[in-house]
């Protein structure tokens, strides 16, 4: 590590914060900050104080929270919305967010070196979040540390960081002589799968010869060195800070009075606050000199590691000497960094390591064959199908789980009866990862083999059978499905209505209204679904029946089926659930009247024209346009006079489908409207209804800068004119 970062990493500022800081609220004394020192700066003190001393399981945890998440937007975030229910302001805020600014760098450096493992962790996620050349800097100069905890920690986060800067200190770490360092370095490069991209940094890098850099990756090269400062030589920095900044000199004072007794302690108060605030003017001040120094070490940086100089974008070839790096690390002598290289050389997907895979299979560690299988799967291809078929009889049930997945994976038929076999197999999840590849292979032969696992003792396993079932679909895919409707989860019965909601079978219907009478109401709810888009006419009195069901979710359903059955027999009972005790029950029973057209619910929409919500008002206007019943006209055209623009739009367009002469007033004086919107639909209103009052109303409007409503205009005059 080179100068700067050793007396960032040395430094321990955040131990002078309080370990009772909240992190949801930024409470206590880490969450104080003078008004010189940086927000992001105060944050990261203020979060690194409170995740101290905390166990590893919170740690982890943390950790997976931090990963690349993100919060809501800074505007967002100042009108104090959450961000799945943490508060804004505090510093779980700010770690959540866009950590845009260098400023709490040098807090996260001195992090890394913390004593607490968890500020440790804390440390390299946030830095990792930052995705700016400085923090990539202090990572890539960590993995070099003299401690391998330090070092696994930044390996990892610079995984984080899918960007080809990154490449060369993990290649380097794979050589390192920790294994747990070996092992996130191998994990880390299976991010880097892209081709010819690398993602944007703060400063772009731009060459004019984009040369070939597979050698860039050489495995047998020697490990990356951080080099001296290029001239020019950056200003010296500032001495180390302490473990606990030393307060102050004070400069000589001049005599005051001695204070009286009672004012004493306030005066020590006061002295102290000055002295605080004094160091903490002193503290800023060294972040600013050591930031300043820092951007030109990130750019030293860059040129020691970037692609930069051989070119700003990655070869097409590039990745083949991280899977030749990684195809090296299988044959580690620790078996963490071999599944880890197996791992990572499938997410890279590339074929070419397809027969180093192959020979992993063999690994004595299970984690290696079970992930060597895995990534098989996505690389192999056919050539591999019989190789995974082989480790499906493998004696540790977590390799069997991951050969019949990868065998799902590579979707290759002749794979079929292997998988099948595992269907009795004793470890519950490898009967899943069997059905699940079964279901992706769509092989209709195995269809009867899913059959009878659809009553296997494991409800996971039902009903990852029911999803099969329904991928591999055919005729005998029916039977089991029924079958399923009756299972005692619910979750199976849910899975099997959607299922069988699918097929065009005669079986289906006469399954789908037994499963309206259900006990649960999910299951009500999809059947009523099904039968809906089944149009089975014969379910109508079931539909009609479960307009009262207790669930409104279920109630909302079958007004949707009902208003999808286009039977005029519905359109009583939908008029009687106008009256339902939900609003969306009641505005989709609006809009299945409308779409029947029934007019017998005339009168009751009428009467809801008046109702409080402009969304109800605009569906009962839209349904008695469609319905067209000229007894509506009258509180359709009192509709234009409606405070929401949206409901005169709607009134507009109705009485155009209307088109009754009696309209043409209330509709002549719309045409005054504020809203251009509404004027252009009244005259098209108007113009649909073609009498010589309507047209004569056209004829007087000025459409003034409105080329929609001066087009509507002279295409309605026109007609007029030549008698069209």
């Amino acid at each position: 590590m080179t100068g700067l970062i050793r007396r960032w990493v040395t430094t321990a500022a955040v131990g002078a914060f309080g370990a009772g800081a909240s992190i949801a609220h930024g409470h206590g004394t880490a969450a104080v900050r003078t008004g010189d020192d940086p927000p992001d700066s105060a944050s990261a003190r203020a979060l690194l104080a409170a995740v101290r001393g905390a166990s590893d399981p919170v740690c982890q945890l943390l950790g997976v929270a931090l990963r690349n998440t993100y919060s809501t937007g800074a505007g967002a975030r100042a009108l104090g919305y959450h961000q799945d229910g943490v508060p804004a302001g505090g510093p779980a805020a700010w770690a959540l967010g866009q950590l845009g600014t260098p400023d709490a760098i040098p807090v996260l450096a001195a992090g890394l070196r913390d004593q607490d493992g968890c500020v440790r962790a804390v440390s390299a996620r946030l830095l990792a979040k930052t995705r700016s050349d400085s923090s990539r800097a202090v990572l890539a100069r960590a993995a070099s540390d003299a401690d391998p905890g330090v070092r696994a920690l930044a390996v990892e986060a610079l995984g984080d960081l899918p960007d080809s800067l990154d490449v060369a200190p993990l290649l380097a770490a794979l050589r390192d002589e920790a294994a747990p360092v070996r092992e996130a370095a191998a994990d880390a490069l299976g991010a880097f799968r892209s081709r010819g991209r690398r993602v944007d940094l703060e400063s772009e890098v731009f060459t004019e010869t984009p040369l070939a850099i597979s050698y860039a990756y050489d495995v047998a090269a020697p490990p990356v060195a951080p080099r001296a400062f290029a001239a020019p030589t950056p200003p010296a920095a500032p001495a180390p800070p302490a473990l606990v900044a030393p307060a102050p000199v004070a400069p000589p004072a001049a005599p005051t009075p001695a204070p009286r007794a009672w004012a004493e302690p306030f005066a020590e108060a006061a002295a102290q606050a000055n002295a605080e605030m004094a160091t903490a003017r002193v503290d800023m001040a060294r972040l600013q000199e050591e930031s300043a120094v820092y951007a030109m070490e990130a750019e030293q940086l860059r040129e020691e590691w970037s692609v930069g100089a051989l070119g700003s974008r990655l070869a097409d070839g590039a990745d083949s000497g991280v899977v030749a790096a990684l195809t090296v690390s299988l044959r580690d002598r620790e078996a963490p960094v071999r599944a880890a290289s197996a791992r990572s050389l499938g997410a890279l997907g590339d074929s070419a390591a397809a027969p180093a895979l192959t020979a992993a299979l063999r690994d004595g560690d299970l984690t290696v064959r079970g992930s060597a299988a895995r990534s098989l799967g996505r690389v192999g291809g056919k050539s591999a199908v019989p190789h995974l078929v082989e480790m499906l009889g493998d004696r540790a049930w977590a390799v069997r789980w991951a050969a019949a997945g990868a065998l799902g994976t590579l979707r290759d038929v002749t794979a079929t009866g292997p998988v099948t076999r595992l269907l009795r197999d004793d470890e519950m999840e490898v009967r899943r990862s069997a059905v699940n590849a079964l279901g992706r292979l769509r092989d209709s032969t195995a269809a009867d083999a899913l059959g009878g696992a659809v009553r296997d003792r494991a409800p996971e396993v039902r009903r990852a059978v029911v999803r099969a079932l329904g991928q591999v679909r055919g005729e005998r895919s029916v039977a089991p499905l029924i079958t399923a409707m009756g299972d005692d989860d619910r979750d199976v019965r849910r899975a099997a209505v959607t299922e069988l909601s699918r097929s065009g079978d005669p079986r289906v219907a006469e399954a789908m209204r037994r499963a309206v009478r259900d006990a649960d109401a999910g299951v009500r709810r999809d059947a009523v679904r099904a039968l809906g888009r089944q149009r089975d006419t014969l379910a109508l009195d079931l539909l009609v029946g479960a307009l009262r069901d207790p669930d409104a979710t279920v109630r909302l359903a079958a007004v949707g089926s009902l208003g999808a059955l286009r039977d005029q027999r519905a359109g009583a009972p939908l008029t009687a659930a106008l009256a339902d005790a939900e609003r969306v029950v009641r505005l989709a029973s609006v809009g299945a009247l409308g779409w029947l057209r029934y007019q017998g619910a005339v009168d009751a929409l009428a009467g809801m024209t008046a109702d409080p919500s402009p969304a109800m008002r605009r569906a009962v206007i839209v349904a008695l346009g469609q319905i067209r019943d000229t007894r509506a006209v009258g509180r359709v055209a009192g509709a234009l006079r409606d405070g929401d623009v949206s409901v005169r739009l709607a009134a507009a367009v109705a009485l155009g489908e209307l088109r009754d002469a009696g309209s043409v007033p209330p509709l002549a004086a719309a045409l005054k409207d504020a809203d251009p919107s509404v004027r252009r639909a009244v005259a098209r209103a108007l113009a649909s209804i073609r009498t010589d009052p309507a047209l004569d109303a056209l004829s007087r409007v000025d459409p003034g800068d409105d080329a929609q409503l001066k087009a509507i205009l002279d295409r309605a005059l026109s007609r007029r004119r030549f008698g069209i």
